[in-house]
């Protein structure tokens, strides 16, 4: 579910529709911070709105494309949530963040070996496992156990796992894709509101 560059214009385009036209780039900083906090605050729509403010100021800020792409993964659309990383990156490639959460999309997704891929290039940019996770909500390796209404999507544990895997790669150089030959890979998922919470913790809001 690799996005191609028709899905990056295309998630930019739907960002950017029914936007105002653009104003200087100072106030980006602050729409972003008041996005991550309504997001957390579990005000999406609100989070949402001030996040394409911020793209309206500033037309390809990695932070309001990442944080959208943040925002639809908890709506389960992962279609646009790898479009929006993929965006994101093209900004600023070196952004360990922004790698996990596309990661963690792909996970979701049913796509293990991009989300290896991934991870393995967030580990290389944050030097470690714990330098990475510390850059989203998953503090440490004694994160409790999904419950049982969160095990069906995505989970602190399964973070840490697939860090601890993308760790463990040999051979293949990092950031590599191995193809693998039976893969069911989804575009969207459904999300409850108990995973919304769950997820939006786990997730690098960039500011």
């Amino acid at each position: 579910m690799r996005p191609h560059r028709h899905a990056v214009r295309w998630a930019l385009a739907l960002a950017l529709a029914c936007v105002p036209a653009a104003s200087p780039r100072a106030a980006t900083a602050t729409r972003n911070d008041d996005g991550v906090s309504l997001a957390l605050a579990g005000q999406y729509e609100r989070a949402e709105k001030a996040f394409k403010a911020a793209l309206a100021e500033h037309r390809h800020d990695p932070g309001a494309l990442n944080n959208l792409g943040n925002l639809s993964l908890l709506k389960g659309d992962l279609a646009l949530a790898t479009a929006f990383y993929a965006a994101a990156l093209h900004g600023d490639s070196a952004d360990a963040g922004v790698h996990l959460n596309c990661a963690q999309a792909h996970l979701a997704a049913g796509d293990s070996a991009v989300a290896e891929a991934e991870a393995a290039r967030a580990l290389q940019i944050a030097g470690t496992v714990d330098g990475a996770a510390a850059l989203t909500g998953v503090r440490s390796e004694t994160d409790e156990a999904p419950k049982a209404a969160e095990s069906g999507f995505l989970a602190p544990a399964d973070l840490r796992a697939l860090l601890q895997r993308a760790a463990a790669r040999e051979g293949a150089a990092r950031g590599t894709v191995a193809r693998s030959a039976a893969r069911t890979v989804v575009r969207s998922r459904p999300v409850s509101q108990a995973q919304s919470a769950t997820i939006a913790s786990m997730l690098y809001w960039k500011r």
